[in-house]
């Protein structure tokens, strides 16, 4: 037989575990659960157009900016003197920069990012030119445009930004 403190004891426990057991646990907030954070909003990255010159573009040029060999070395960048061509070679990994100006020959503001054209055809990231030449990579920077040369042969490069064209420029990749 059980004595009636012992009941008494009994209860006042199961009584503790069971209260114990609701809600999920402690509240710091008084009558109620605790609340959701809220997600703090990532700042915007500043629009690099924010701190140049007003536009409207006037000009617009490409130039060969950096050619690296496979075994990641960086050579000098040739133009053959009889053609004008720019040389590369097959498996180099070359890199062309943009810049667009303004009527006072400013860098300025653009509206629409540069189109680039190899042999007049516009081509998406990560795609083989139909010519079998160029593999264009991706880039963070639309005024750069990264390539792979994938074969030997010929191309023309031209670009254009806010309607205005680029000056064209043809380059030829050679076997080594």
């Amino acid at each position: 037989m059980i004595h009636e403190s012992t009941r008494t004891h009994l209860a006042c426990l199961l009584l503790v575990a069971a209260l114990t057991g609701c809600g999920g646990g402690s509240s710091s907030t008084p009558g109620g659960p605790n609340p959701v954070p809220t997600p703090t909003p990532q700042p915007t990255p500043p629009d690099p157009r924010d701190m140049l010159p007003p536009g409207p573009v006037a000009s617009y040029s490409i130039e060969l900016r950096s050619i690296q060999s496979p075994q990641g070395e960086y050579r000098d960048i040739v133009q053959d003197p009889a053609t004008g061509h720019w040389i590369v070679y097959q498996g180099d990994f070359v890199v062309f920069d943009s810049d667009q100006l303004n009527a006072t020959g400013q860098t300025c503001k653009w509206v629409n990012d540069p189109q680039w054209f190899i042999d007049g055809m516009d081509l998406p990231e990560q795609t083989l030119h139909p010519n079998g030449v160029v593999f264009r990579k991706g880039s963070s920077n639309a005024f750069l445009l990264r390539v792979d040369m994938a074969a030997e042969g010929e191309f023309r490069l031209g670009g254009r930004v806010d309607g205005v064209d680029s000056n064209p420029l043809v380059v030829e990749s050679r076997r080594r």
